[in-house]
This record gives C-alpha cells, sequence and structure tokens, in this order.
C-alpha cells in the first residue's frame, strides 16, 4: 500500500490460455470504507477472505483505467477510456 500511496499510477495485466492478453492503465486509490466493501464485495471472494468485508486490515483498490491496451494472436490495439 506504501508504493500506491507515493505513486497512485497503476497497471492491471491480464493472460488468457489462449494467448490473448489485456494491460489496463490508470490511477489506484485505496480504500477501507465498509460501504466501499459492501458494493463491491461478491459472494466468491469469501473463498479468500473468511470473515468477509470485517477480514482485519482488507482493502480495495478502485482503479480508473485511462486506457486499455490488448493483444490476442495476430490483432492487437489500444483505446483511452
Amino acid at each position: 500500500m506504501k508504493e500506491l500511496t507515493a505513486n497512485s499510477e497503476v497497471n492491471l495485466s491480464f493472460q488468457s490460455d489462449h494467448k490473448s492478453y489485456a494491460s489496463i492503465m490508470g490511477i489506484g486509490n485505496i480504500s477501507d470504507k465498509i460501504e466501499d466493501l459492501e458494493v463491491s464485495w461478491i459472494d466468491s471472494l469469501g473463498k479468500w477472505f473468511e470473515d468477509g468485508i470485517n477480514t482485519p486490515d482488507i482493502t480495495l483498490i478502485h482503479v480508473k483505467a485511462d486506457s486499455v491496451k490488448y493483444w490476442d494472436g495476430e490483432d492487437s490495439g489500444e483505446f483511452k477510456v
């Protein structure tokens, strides 16, 4: 969290089994507010957070995307959000 507080620029990278890639660049913000966690919570997260939104030190990182790049075999592109 110290790194994100010092520099809020983030990159999220994803890869599928089929050689598809996505890279999302944007600004990250940290929140530990129960209200934010309630809005974002989905039941499948319980697998990692047994106490749900009441898990000690649970933190939400909200990323506002600026741009997205993708690669899928021979196709690729970028767009601004």
